[in-house]
């Protein structure tokens, strides 16, 4: 499954990749793009999936855009530029992230301004869980 999304960019089947993973983002306390809209403007929130998009443009003054996608839906993800410089590396090459941060709502628009960023799916939780649900 891992590699299907390396290769092509999707899985087969009906199952989102985040479907393996949804238990261990309930452990880091990770909500689901759908649970994101209940979720009051400025409070502080996890929000976690597969990175749909991930721009940088030079007219941004080194703010970056992501968009993750879960099960459920997609997040919109804004990166200031000092977390992007502290979290450069993860944030470059990760395909899959946790994302902590201030849920933000301006002009009926959604999203996430982050704080802290975790990768997962290489990590050894990550690598247990997997191989459970496939065993």
């Amino acid at each position: 499954m891992r590699l299907d999304y390396a290769i092509l960019g999707c899985a087969p089947g009906k199952r989102h990749l985040m479907t393996f993973y949804r238990p261990l983002m309930g452990e880091w306390g990770v909500v689901s793009a759908k649970a994101l809209d209940a979720v009051s403007h400025g409070a502080t929130v996890k929000v976690g999936g597969v990175v749909a998009i991930r721009q940088r443009p030079g007219t941004a003054n080194g703010v970056a855009f992501f968009t993750l996608e879960d099960e459920t839906g997609t997040i919109n993800v804004v990166v200031m530029p000092d977390v992007f410089q502290r979290e450069r590396t993860t944030l470059r090459l990760a395909s899959l992230l946790a994302i902590e941060g201030t849920v933000e709502r301006v002009d009926g628009v959604t999203h996430v301004r982050a704080r802290r960023v975790r990768a997962f799916g290489q990590d050894r939780e990550a690598s247990v869980l997997l191989s459970k649900q496939f065993a």
